[in-house]
């Protein structure tokens, strides 16, 4: 009797060997993924570079009010693409192969039952994660308060910015060119400060996939 359950103790820890592993690789993995988003976390509440603005750029406090209470529908949506973000991500895209960089800037037509394409930034980093900054019109329900549901609309845009990560969560709409271009060098400082971040903190040697 006690030989048995010798044997069934030892069998028990046999079988369990293969999964202690599994579970340990699950635990480096988990661990190196929160670094990582530590890391992006840091790199994101850093202070930019200030942009110092003269008198005649800073947005009056009637055009900002004006910002804010409007809810363009497709028309308004397609023009600030078309005439402000696009012009903005082609210059700093220009601006980036003028001092080495290897850029792609796309201008998407409409995917499926979209009424409005998107614009694409990509930045070649090599072995390190690229940058991607992209501007996507996304559809809201207007809100019952506003003159756009009074008059009958039900739907309006934001401009947002998206990154690997995903939306961050900004509109961009009624921004000017320059103002376009520095929230575009913003997000690239921010990454190019996780990049450092990731790069000396010790044992980390994650490979990204080139997107």
């Amino acid at each position: 009797m006690a030989n048995g359950i010798s044997a069934l103790q030892s069998t028990t820890v046999i079988m369990g060997l293969p999964f202690s592993f599994v579970i340990f690789f699950v635990m480096a993995g988990l661990y190196k993924s929160l670094k990582v988003e530590d890391y992006r976390r840091v790199s994101a509440s850093r202070d930019t570079a200030p942009y110092l603005a003269t008198a005649h750029d800073r947005r009056s406090w009637k055009k900002r009010l004006s910002r804010l209470m409007n809810y363009p529908g497709t028309g308004y949506t397609r023009e600030m693409l078309e005439q402000t973000c696009w012009p903005a991500m082609q210059e700093v895209a220009k601006e980036l192969e003028l001092r080495g960089a290897q850029v792609a800037s796309e201008n998407l037509l409409p995917e499926g039952d979209d009424d409005l394409g998107h614009l694409s930034l990509k930045v070649n980093l090599g072995e390190e994660q690229n940058f991607v900054y992209e501007i996507w019109p996304q559809k809201y329900s207007v809100p019952g308060f506003t003159y756009r549901a009074r008059s009958g609309k039900s739907s309006y845009y934001r401009l947002e910015t998206f990154l690997l990560e995903g939306s961050q969560g900004n509109d961009l709409m009624d921004y000017s060119k320059e103002q376009v271009i520095i929230d575009i060098l913003d997000q690239y400082e921010r990454h190019l400060n996780f990049i450092h971040l990731h790069r000396e903190a010790p044992g980390n040697h994650i490979n990204f996939p080139h997107l």
